[in-house]
């Protein structure tokens, strides 16, 4: 679980690299602004314009890997520390459970004895983009309690999809959540249910969640809070999930 000073540290470091960049940008502002200011020559003027830009792109390049390095862990320590946990569902994880995701729209990628993969295309949240691009939703449910939840022959056919139907549905989006029963839901299972992925760059997104069904009380473990998301398609995952487990 996450704790006040991790919160705090990548907050912190997270908000040094902004400093620093606007700091960067800052300086070759008044830079510029002093070389038309001062009798100089046009070209001194137009070099030192040239020299300041070129800097000020590079501490982008330099700076940008770091914020977005703190953010990410900034916002995944806030999910933690505001992580509701459990929460209980009358669904017993069935055939009968299975049959709501053909009916939701989901279609059939994958089927066999260690796990099934379900499927369907959705819009983008946002609606005032120039381009038309779409999501993916996939649904794994784990049948063998052996499988990792990051085993590599899942990892395989969601590439599968993802190469299938890039181009043809406009994709830039891919929300996975997998489904697998439990024997046990103590601190170690609920570490290994943290193992999210919540990824932006720019408007593209990769968002991963596991729950965990532990059938000895009817409850379903994943890491969500009221009060925090760290995006709206991860918002967005969090009511499939809902909806998904009060079938």
């Amino acid at each position: 679980m996450a704790n006040g000073k991790t919160v705090k540290y990548n907050a912190r470091k997270k908000l040094h690299w902004l400093l620093l960049l606007w700091a960067a940008f800052l300086g070759s502002i008044g830079i510029i602004a002093v070389l038309f200011l001062v009798n100089v020559p046009d070209s001194v003027k137009w070099l030192g314009t040239l020299i300041a830009l070129i800097m000020s792109l590079i501490m982008v390049f330099y700076c940008k890997p770091y914020i977005n390095y703190y953010d990410m862990h900034h916002r995944y320590e806030l999910l933690l520390a505001t992580n509701i946990g459990t929460v209980e569902t009358n669904c017993q994880f069935n055939q009968d459970w299975i049959e709501q995701f053909s009916i939701k729209g989901y279609q059939m990628h994958v089927d066999n004895e260690l796990f099934q993969i379900w499927y369907r295309f959705k819009k983008s949240l946002a609606r005032k983009t120039f381009i038309k691009t779409q999501l993916i939703e996939i649904v794994t449910i784990i049948k063998n309690k052996s499988i990792d939840l990051y085993d590599s022959r899942i990892e395989k056919e969601y590439k599968k999809l993802w190469q299938r139907f890039e181009k043809e549905q406009h994709l830039n989006k891919q929300i996975i959540l997998q489904f697998k029963k439990l024997d046990d839901l103590d601190d170690k299972v609920k570490e290994d249910l943290n193992r999210i992925i919540s990824y932006r760059e720019g408007d593209n997104y990769l968002i991963s969640i596991n729950c965990g069904y532990y059938p000895q009380t009817n409850e379903v473990y994943y890491l969500h809070s009221s009060k925090f998301a760290p995006n709206a398609y991860y918002r967005y995952a969090v009511s499939q999930i809902e909806d998904i487990i009060r079938e």
